[in-house]
């Protein structure tokens, strides 16, 4: 079964220094925390551990306590991830192609109709029209 769950892990090379994860798992956004040091044994109270066994396999170890974790602070914060996502694929556009984009959506270019685009399109559609427009802007470079 396939559900939402946010992990967080932070990579040392020994425990020596205070741990930054806390700072992560404060937020309440994470469903686990793993620190990953591979010389380390057993995992700490705040946080899961995933090192190296002496044969060299990968082990992963849970926390002894469970940290922090509140559903509706993670979904705010999976939305958030989400828009920011497709802010970032829109930028695989040129300007004329998200004009295009925009204008197939009855939008024009601004600053609100972007956001109201990415509030409205999924992350699956939207990868399909920048497929569709790159692609266009290949077949238009073979042809030159």
């Amino acid at each position: 079964m396939l559900r939402n769950e946010t992990v967080v892990c932070e990579v040392k090379t020994n425990q020596i220094v205070a741990p930054q994860i806390t700072k992560y798992t404060r937020t309440e956004i994470f469903n686990k925390a793993y620190e990953v040091i591979p010389c380390t044994k057993e995992p700490e109270s705040y946080a899961g551990l995933i090192t190296v066994d002496f044969n060299g396999r990968l082990v992963v170890l849970e926390s002894t306590d469970p940290i922090p974790f509140t559903k509706e602070k993670q979904q705010t914060y999976l939305d958030w991830i989400e828009e920011y996502a497709k802010f970032y694929l829109l930028t695989n556009l040129y300007t004329s192609e998200l004009e295009n984009l925009l204008m197939k959506n009855s939008l024009e270019l601004s600053r609100s109709n972007l956001l109201k685009l990415v509030k409205q399109t999924s992350v699956e559609k939207l990868i399909t029209n920048i497929e569709f427009f790159l692609a266009r802007r290949e077949e238009r470079n073979v042809q030159d």
